[in-house]
């Protein structure tokens, strides 16, 4: 599924959160066009299919590629 680009966007900026990269300064974010699923599990054991699935948008700056991840759920989105 793709992102709804101007929903998320404006979900960030109702945020806060489209400030600079905080490792190099820059306002050069791309936004990729699918969303990411960050898995948790247990350290005790190895991931597995069925774990907590928490669905990101992730942004990645255009300078020095630092990628950050926002949960969907937070911005209601």
């Amino acid at each position: 599924m793709e992102i709804d680009k101007p929903k998320m966007i404006a979900a960030l900026e109702a945020k806060g959160a489209l400030g600079p990269c905080d490792r190099c300064n820059t306002n050069t974010w791309l936004m990729l066009e699918e969303y990411a699923a960050l898995s948790f599990t247990d350290s005790s054991k190895a991931p597995e299919f069925n774990e907590s699935i928490v669905p990101a948008v992730a942004l990645v700056c255009q300078n020095c590629g630092y990628i950050l991840l926002h949960s969907t759920h937070v911005l209601g989105v």
